[in-house]
């Protein structure tokens, strides 16, 4: 990261990554608490109530949203406030495991546009594992395909999706429904 080797990464690099679980993990506290939280770890208070309330608004949630428990939200909500906690830190790096899946189809759209506007405001890198091929192939600049967990398919390519079996040859081999 930044020309530093994983094990040499100060504090404040590791900070800079940020990461949202396909299941999200939220504290047992408010939705407020949950999204402050990084900040509270950083020290970085000082405008707290507006960053957490900007930051909710990036995956459209109203204000007043704030102060609903974790225990009260909808997949989808809870995706959002796990997005919100990740976006108030201005991430230089975001990584996100399947951050649309198993989520409402107005969710999974206020989720895409929080990802692209990090993207395009902090200049912010993804690194996005899905399943929905779509946007990725309209945000990403890079590809990586994997199969059995290793990339068989790389770059700004055109990717031929799964089910694959591998051929004798080791390479994979496409596998259409009429056989």
């Amino acid at each position: 990261f930044d020309g530093m080797e994983n094990k040499k990464m100060d504090l404040k690099a590791k900070q800079s990554i940020v990461m949202v679980p396909q299941n999200p993990y939220l504290l047992k506290r408010t939705v407020f608490e949950n999204v402050a939280y990084g900040l509270k770890l950083r020290n970085l208070t000082k405008n707290l109530d507006r960053d957490v309330y900007e930051a909710l608004a990036l995956v459209g949630l109203e204000p007043s949203f704030s102060e609903r428990k974790w225990s009260q939200l909808s997949g989808g909500e809870a995706q959002r406030v796990a997005l919100a906690a990740r976006l108030i830190l201005k991430p230089k790096v975001l990584i996100l495991d399947e951050p649309t899946a198993g989520v409402d189809t107005n969710s999974a759209q206020l989720i895409k546009e929080a990802v692209l506007m990090a993207k395009q405001k902090w200049n912010t890198t993804l690194f996005i594992a899905s399943h929905d091929h779509n946007w990725p192939n309209h945000l990403c600049d890079k590809k990586e395909a994997l199969f059995q967990g290793e990339i068989v398919e790389s770059g700004s390519v055109n990717l031929l999706f799964a089910p694959w079996k591998k051929a004798r040859n080791g390479k994979l081999v496409k596998v259409f429904l009429e056989g």
